[in-house]
């Protein structure tokens, strides 16, 4: 969907399962297209509003409650896009392990880098295929207690395989043991991270 604006175009993405809308892409002054995504935001129950912003942007963006998440190096002409945040919902924004997630970003920080030995295992890496839809989905049932879309189940890992979704896998011998996903948009050239599952005992 595009909106244009007193001389902005902004192209938005909007995705209903998640109940986000994000502004992929934008010419011109984004504050005078801001009514309208927000509009558009609420018109499709969307609880977030995320902005491909670029790095001019970012202070007058943090002025209209947008929060920054993180950085995609050479996003516009090579130049980095800040990925800001706006929440719609209250709910959204909480998260009832803030202070877990602290502490695991801690202990990262923590932990000594371990050298790779002679002894470490060597690991096969490869796109997954149809058939590997069903190893897929018991890893997601292994690593995550919940998801917002069926992974667990094998017939929507293919569905999502045979859209735009790609699949790497990660094999110990036969066994799948770490996976990540990412979503293409073909019509606006660009990929996105959706997961990436690694059993515990591999970590």
């Amino acid at each position: 969907k595009s909106i244009k604006s007193s001389g902005v175009r902004a192209v938005l993405d909007h995705d209903g399962f998640n109940k986000r809308i994000r502004v992929v892409r934008y010419d011109g002054a984004i504050e005078k297209a801001l009514p309208d995504i927000v509009a558009a935001a609420k018109e499709e129950n969307a609880e977030k509003i995320i902005v491909y912003a670029k790095q001019h942007d970012e202070p007058m963006l943090a002025k209209q409650l947008f929060a920054p998440e993180g950085y995609l190096k050479g996003y516009y002409l090579g130049h980095s896009a800040c990925v800001m945040v706006r929440y719609l919902s209250e709910s959204r924004r909480q998260t009832d392990s803030y202070t877990e997630e602290q502490e695991i970003i801690e202990a990262i920080y923590r932990t000594a880098p371990r050298l790779r030995n002679d002894s470490t295992p060597v690991f096969t890496m490869r796109k997954a295929e149809t058939n590997d839809m069903y190893q897929l989905s018991m890893l997601y049932k292994k690593v995550f207690r919940t998801y917002p879309t069926p992974v667990f189940d094998p017939a929507y890992i293919e569905k999502t395989m045979n859209a735009n979704t790609v699949y790497y896998i990660m094999l110990d011998h036969d066994r799948l043991i770490s996976a990540a996903s990412a979503e293409i948009n073909p019509e606006l050239g660009h990929a996105e991270i959706t997961d990436c599952a690694v059993l515990p005992e591999y970590r």
